[in-house]
């Protein structure tokens, strides 16, 4: 498989909240309902596959819940939407799940972008180390929860976008 690849299943194929799901092999999967996944089951977005190419998770303003985990791993990348960002714990934010990881393995290499349709914050759960981050949120404020350090790129992607620190 060469270039981005976009999955789009139809709801009867939607993997099950038993079932784990793994977004890697330049695979671009959009959710477009609440995904909940159980306990001892996870979502992992992650640079994986015979390709080697980065697996991006877009989220919207949908929620992953549920007793099991969200795991990112080396060179994923994620679209936040919501406008609470993502956070470490509690029922706020795009991911609610009860273990939350957005930095597997202390890598510090996840590629985070903020693409929401309104003002967003980023939300305690954002790494203070990260490959990427991009704003890509238009006429609209991210606002930096706590301070970041990018080891590749600092990106704004429309020219309306604003990055405003805490």
């Amino acid at each position: 498989m060469t270039g981005v690849q976009t999955c789009a299943l139809p709801i009867s194929d939607y993997p099950s909240a038993s079932d784990s799901v793994l977004i890697g092999d330049g695979i671009t999967v959009t959710l477009n309902i609440a995904h909940t996944v159980n306990s001892g089951r996870a979502v992992v977005v992650e640079k994986a596959g015979p390709s080697t190419s980065s697996g991006r998770l877009n989220l919207g303003g949908n929620i992953i819940s549920g007793a099991g985990a969200f795991v990112m791993k080396d060179d994923g990348i994620l679209g936040v939407g919501h406008a609470l960002g993502i956070t470490s714990s509690g029922a706020t934010g795009n991911i609610q799940t009860t273990t939350r990881d957005y930095n597997f393995g202390s890598n510090n290499n996840g590629n985070f972008i903020y693409n929401g349709s309104a003002g967003q914050v980023t939300g305690n759960g954002l790494p203070s180390t990260m490959k990427t981050f991009t704003v890509d949120n238009t006429g609209n404020t991210v606002e930096l929860s706590n301070p970041i350090t990018t080891t590749s790129d600092l990106r704004s992607e429309e020219h309306t976008s604003e990055l405003q620190s805490h």
